[in-house]
């Protein structure tokens, strides 16, 4: 099961987590595989009516749910044409002009530097990418990428302030430190977008 998560997680570029099951015998659990963790279910036995009753809800629940329930990144799609991935980033507050707006800046690409192909520890992915929607579909113009994106941790306190894993926080940082010494410039990452994600639910709740 294992195998095969890593594998998903290298072939879609766009999932956030995958579901998995194992059978033993009558004895069935569903797992949910993340980038930074894994979680089982208690034991369901098949033999047994409610056991029986929380498969089905379980088989119910994927059959109606939305995609992005089902671990696929709603802000990443997929372009036929020119072949390749549009990534959706909220842009930062100084760059959308005014603190209270939520913006969106679009980048596109096809070339995973960093894949999520481990079997242990934290699945990061980084794409190098383009702000120009391609024209063709031979890669050529990545020769000529400048940004980098790459996935962040997930917030791991309620206030979002105290999270001392806040990768864009830690760039942000870095760059008011730096931004007058000329001796550096141009030697360390500078974040252009990124923040924190909400995906609306059909039910009115937020994740």
């Amino acid at each position: 099961l294992i195998l095969y998560m890593r594998g998903a997680y290298v072939s879609q570029f766009n999932r956030r987590f995958i579901w998995g099951m194992t059978l033993c015998g009558d004895a069935v659990r569903v797992c949910n595989f993340g980038n930074d963790h894994m979680l089982a279910s208690r034991e369901m036995r098949l033999s047994e009516e409610s056991g029986r009753a929380r498969f089905i809800k379980y088989l119910v629940y994927w059959s109606f749910c939305e995609e992005h329930c089902l671990g696929y990144d709603p802000t990443m799609a997929w372009l036929p044409g020119p072949e390749c991935w549009q990534i959706a980033v909220p842009t930062l507050p100084e760059t959308a002009g005014d603190p209270y707006s939520v913006r969106t800046k679009f980048y596109y690409t096809s070339k995973e530097i960093a894949s999520a192909d481990h079997l242990f520890g934290r699945h990061t992915r980084s794409f190098l990418a383009t702000d120009t929607l391609p024209t063709d579909a031979d890669g050529s113009h990545y020769s000529k990428c400048k940004y980098v994106i790459k996935d962040s941790w997930v917030e791991s306190t309620p206030n979002a302030g105290d999270d001392e894993r806040d990768e864009i926080g830690h760039l942000g940082h870095i760059h008011e430190k730096l931004k007058y010494c000329k001796k550096v410039r141009g030697n360390y990452p500078t974040i252009v977008a990124g923040g924190r994600v909400q995906f609306d639910r059909s039910d009115g709740k937020g994740i």
